[in-house]
């Protein structure tokens, strides 16, 4: 059975920004695939067709909804946003919660260091063994002061729609920074592509 927890909003593709082969994203699918109905955290904006790509598997969904939720500035992301004791209130699941697949996106590229170590800490215990957690590391200089939206076109392809915004430097974060910063993680695979951005899929410790 499908459930969702968390609205979602309506809205319709950027038909100039194509969809893009994630093979991150098809290894978390091999993962949903298994049989198992499981639990998926998504921290991105909550579309209505990600949802709906959703209800044909045996999934729980709760979206988090973090990147609509974090402080803003000037109505662009703060620089160095300290939003971290923020985090318990952000997640509205039950805190016994146990999730298989955690669905990061790049937001991640919008902490700064001490938040991404707060983050690790406060996520690792609401994350089972087994479970995949998908990251989109931005390695090219600059981003978007915005994080950006991914819509789901099929289990091995992505549609990123991003903000026509000013841009920020961008931390470009090696596998092993993350790692380090990261420490309840562990690597699990990484997949660089060719639009300026690495696929991160890390496992717990």
């Amino acid at each position: 059975m499908f459930k969702v927890q968390g609205a979602a909003h309506l809205s319709a593709p950027d038909s100039d920004q194509p969809a893009y082969r994630s093979p991150g994203l098809q290894l978390i699918f091999k993962r949903i695939n298994n049989g198992d109905k499981i639990n998926i955290l998504d921290f991105g904006s909550p579309l209505a067709n990600n949802v709906e790509f959703f209800s044909s598997y045996p999934c729980r969904l709760y979206i988090a909804d973090w990147l609509q939720s974090l402080p803003l500035s000037d109505g662009c992301w703060a620089e160095s946003p300290a939003f971290s004791p923020l985090f318990p209130e952000l997640l509205s699941f039950d805190t016994k919660e146990q999730f298989d697949v955690i669905l990061g996106w790049d937001i991640i590229n919008y902490f700064d260091e001490d938040d991404i170590r707060r983050f690790s800490r406060f996520i690792a215990p609401y994350t089972k063994p087994d479970a995949l957690c998908f990251f989109s590391v931005i390695t090219q200089k600059n981003m978007a002061m915005q994080p950006a939206k991914y819509r789901i076109m099929a289990e091995d392809s992505l549609h990123c729609e991003q903000y026509d915004c000013d841009e920020c430097p961008s931390p470009r974060f090696t596998q092993s920074r993350l790692l380090e910063l990261m420490k309840e993680f562990q690597a699990h695979r990484s997949f660089l592509l060719q639009n300026g951005r690495q696929e991160q899929i890390l496992r717990i410790r």
